[in-house]
């Protein structure tokens, strides 16, 4: 049987399950470059499955369905030039974003206007992925970038000053989602892809399942990886998460129909699970 193609968006850390399935032949990755492309290479059968954020297939009404899950919390980092000292200070700045509206760039927007900043109060570039983004705070063409790991890690190096963990801030939001054609999740190759990823996500469960996959998340990325990431990865769909980023999107002006379980395919391992905010948001300047 051939591998399934599995849609994901870019080469971060948020993927570190679906490369070890990879190196096991079990999934051939497919890379989207966007959140909105992952809808339409499931609507065109490009793909099986599709890797993202959810926010652009909820707010499509396209019959696509959330069918299992993969991060729930932001495993990501506020950086900026290292003449920014604070959030308060990027006001006026020019943050990068994956796009204008929607995508993972919900949740820097939700984080930034926890901190007192509107979109006015910044000028967002679009300049795609976590990839391209660190690429232009590098260059100097953007003041501040949300990057996932290890491209945070990366730019620490390199002389950029983290901010803010966004995801120690803004806690459980669907951050990423495996999202499928309605009805998918009912097909043979399911149960095994389902399992698999169940499976991978065990051995990076603790600190020395992560230590010993670090280099295929090193071949994953792309690039050196010094230390394992902060990353919690769990298979079940958790209903909080998605409604907080339903709540994100309807702030970030998205029109989205329904709660989180009308979004989510039927018969799915999914947990209802109340959010609690690790302390809350706090002074987030």
């Amino acid at each position: 049987m051939s591998p399934l193609r599995c849609g994901i968006v870019s080469r971060t850390a948020t993927y570190w399950p679906l490369y070890l399935m990879a190196r096991d032949g079990l999934v051939e990755l497919v890379e989207l470059g966007s959140t909105a492309a992952g809808v339409d290479a499931l609507l065109g059968d490009r793909v099986d499955c599709a890797a993202t954020c959810p926010d652009e297939l909820m707010a499509s009404g396209a019959p696509l369905r959330i069918g299992a899950g993969l991060v729930a919390r932001p495993p990501t980092s506020l950086l900026a030039r290292a003449s920014f000292d604070s959030v308060a200070s990027l006001r006026g700045a020019r943050i990068a974003t994956t796009s204008a509206r929607g995508s993972v760039s919900t949740f820097l927007r939700a984080f930034l206007r926890a901190a007192g900043l509107e979109p006015r109060d910044y000028t967002q570039v679009a300049v795609g992925p976590t990839p391209a983004q660190a690429d232009a705070l590098e260059r100097g063409t953007v003041d501040a970038a949300m990057v996932t790991f290890p491209f945070d890690e990366r730019l620490e190096r390199s002389g950029s000053r983290k901010l803010a963990d966004v995801g120690d801030r803004l806690g459980p939001c669907a951050f990423t989602t495996i999202n499928v054609r309605e009805g998918w999740t009912r097909s043979e190759e399911w149960p095994a892809f389902r399992g698999a990823l169940a499976g991978a996500m065990t051995r990076l469960a603790d600190a020395h399942g992560r230590a010993r996959e670090l280099d295929a998340l090193a071949e994953g990325t792309r690039g050196e990886v010094r230390t394992p990431p902060r990353v919690g990865y769990d298979a079940a769909v958790d209903l909080a998460a998605v409604e907080r980023l339903i709540a994100f999107m309807r702030d970030d002006g998205t029109a989205v129909q329904g709660g989180a379980a009308a979004h989510v395919e039927r018969g799915v391992t999914a947990r209802a699970r109340a959010w609690l905010p690790g302390g809350g948001p706090g002074d987030l300047a």
